[in-house]
């Protein structure tokens, strides 16, 4: 193949990458404030578990 067409393939791509980044900049953001969220609600059910297993101990 023409090393020309590779080259307008790969700036064809490059494009689409760079414009699809910003169209879903806002998905990316919901994205990670539901996993951000998942985690505290995890990590807050660990700390209960373990603070139940002290007063259990005592």
């Amino acid at each position: 193949m023409n090393i020309v067409f590779w080259l307008i393939v790969v700036i064809v791509l490059v494009l689409i990458w760079f414009c699809l980044s910003f169209a879903f900049k806002g998905v990316g953001g919901v994205g990670m404030r539901l996993y951000n969220d998942a985690k505290k609600e995890i990590s807050e059910e660990t700390e209960k578990k373990s603070d139940e297993e002290k007063e259990v101990k005592e």
